[in-house]
């Protein structure tokens, strides 16, 4: 059986957590194929900083959806 995992990242405003956390889920055993972090609209430097891993997958909300 050849089982796919995807991690999806909420983030708003996570300028203190977002990085922390990604690394975190890279360093586990278990494999994991894809990260996705979703930005509802943060006004702080998690845009930044997201930008910094180039191998996830990011989505950006034009506006805070909550």
């Amino acid at each position: 059986m050849n089982n796919k995992v995807s991690i999806y990242i909420p983030a708003f405003n996570a300028e203190k957590t977002i990085e922390k956390s990604i690394t975190s889920i890279k360093e586990q055993s278990i494999n994991v194929n894809e990260i996705i972090v979703i930005d509802d609209n943060s006004n702080d430097n998690t845009k930044e900083i997201i930008k910094k891993f180039t191998d996830i997958k990011k989505i950006s909300n034009k506006y805070n959806m909550g």
